[in-house]
């Protein structure tokens, strides 16, 4: 991945939880694309080439295809950015709405207060409420000095707090930034273990995303969380392999009796009665077999049966 698109990616595990896509290079914008042309068409102006020569309208050609073979992708491709920004928008509004209800009954008390006729009007209530010196003098009373010295020490712990914050916040970032490194690392050597494996594309999913992103901001390390989501994936591709390698070995079991005389009056068609075996497993025994690959057991002809 790029340092962009990782970058971005950060960004996205960071918001804990918002479902907006990371936008960008994956939203097609022809308005840009329109300045790209016209840029090329002055390069080509400057660099001499003659009006018969006419730069390739790349305009066009995008809106061809759009309308035309690749007109279902892009309308499920504009669909899906369009579907993410509206979740993502709607989650926001909830969250204001919210807000607004629980600080709705303060407002309506300040407002009665300070003989402020709309509780709405919060511009109203913060001015009457910076002319009020009720908590002023309360303050300066317990610490020895006037209503200016007041404010100006509530000035000074508002700044300080703000200060404390702001570094807290850095470091959570620097923190989360380290978190996402070590990811990135491990990534790297999930992709040696399952070629298929694709850090992004788990991470922004639509069916497991948000799954994978919870593991990983819960501890979880990169390879553990990929194997919890896909361990139906993983074990029938384990059974599978097992399978095959099963009937490889039987073959070539089968090869090298029939290259050689019977001996102790050895059938050479052993190796057949047991890939007539296996193929009438039932599901139980399948499942059984499938088990002893999960625990790790090497499954091969000759002993796939003491694990049924």
């Amino acid at each position: 991945m790029t340092k962009t698109k990782n970058e971005s990616l950060l960004q996205f595990f960071a918001e804990s939880g918002d479902e907006e896509a990371v936008s960008g290079a994956q939203e097609a914008q022809p308005p840009a694309q329109e300045s790209q042309d016209a840029a090329d068409i002055q390069g080509s102006a400057e660099s001499g080439e003659t009006a018969d020569e006419k730069p390739r309208d790349k305009t066009a050609d995008f809106n061809r295809m759009i309308n035309g073979e690749y007109k279902a992708e892009y309308q499920a491709a504009l669909e899906s950015v369009l579907s993410k920004r509206l979740k993502s928008s709607n989650k926001k509004l909830a969250k204001s709405e919210e807000f607004i209800s629980q600080l709705k009954p303060l407002l309506e008390k300040l407002a009665v207060k300070y003989s402020v006729e709309d509780s709405a009007d919060i511009g109203a209530i913060i001015a009457a409420a910076e002319q009020d010196n009720s908590y002023y003098e309360e303050f300066a009373k317990g610490r020895g000095v006037d209503i200016e010295g007041a404010k100006q020490l509530i000035e000074a712990k508002r700044i300080t707090d703000e200060n404390e914050r702001r570094k807290a916040e850095e470091e959570r970032e620097a923190q989360f930034a380290g978190m996402f490194e070590g990811w990135l690392r491990q990534a790297d050597e999930v992709k040696q273990k399952y070629p298929s494996f694709d850090f992004e594309y788990e991470s922004l999913n639509d069916e497991t995303g948000e799954e994978f992103r919870r593991l990983l901001n819960s501890g979880i390390d990169v390879e553990s969380a990929y194997t919890v989501i896909h361990k139906n994936e993983i074990m029938g591709g384990a059974m599978q392999y097992a399978y095959q390698r099963a009937k490889q070995d039987m073959a070539d079991a089968r090869t090298n009796r029939l290259n050689r005389p019977n001996e102790n009056g050895v059938s050479s068609n052993h190796s057949s009665a047991i890939i007539d075996d296996m193929a009438k497993l039932t599901p139980s025994q399948r499942q059984k077999i499938k088990a002893a690959v999960s625990r790790g057991e090497r499954v091969s002809a000759e002993n796939f049966r003491r694990f049924l």
